[in-house]
């Protein structure tokens, strides 16, 4: 008698779960680049009530559509556009190369170095003390020309 209320007992709990709905999904082959991705039998069951209790609403447009018509352009307007876009595009370039041109030419003017005067075929340096000042000219120490290999 226990046993036949044992398992009346584990057959009403298990009850409701054989009652639930089950119904099969089929998931289609999808790739992911490298592979092709495959449920192993075509989907898979799913178990319990397909219901759907949210309310049900009409679809709304939001907005109208911004691509239902368009003109097109007469060849002399197609044209003149060109000739705009090339323009515009000829100004920037010319403006890049003048902005890369002026940046060029202020590091080459804080570059003075090396700070070298050639007269009478001799080659002439200043000195180390006077060789950061602005007037550096006035210091300077000639050697002879490295052909005729002598200091002067």
């Amino acid at each position: 008698m226990r046993k036949t209320l044992a398992i009346l007992f584990m057959l009403c709990q298990g009850l409701p779960s054989y009652a639930m709905d089950a119904y099969f999904v089929g998931v289609p082959d999808y790739s992911s680049g490298a592979a092709t991705i495959r449920e192993p039998n075509g989907g898979t069951y799913v178990y319990g009530s397909r219901k759907d209790f949210r309310p049900k609403t009409a679809p709304v447009a939001m907005e109208e559509n911004r691509l239902a018509y368009y003109e097109l352009v007469s060849v002399e307007e197609e044209e003149a556009l060109l000739k705009m876009r090339d323009r515009k595009m000829a100004d920037r370039i010319r403006r890049d190369q003048v902005r890369q041109r002026k940046a060029y030419l202020s590091a080459v003017k804080r570059m003075d170095w090396p700070r070298v005067v050639v007269k009478d075929g001799q080659i002439c340096v200043p000195t180390l003390e006077a060789s950061d000042s602005l007037q550096w000219r006035d210091y300077l120490t000639c050697y002879s020309d490295a052909a005729t290999g002598g200091e002067q």
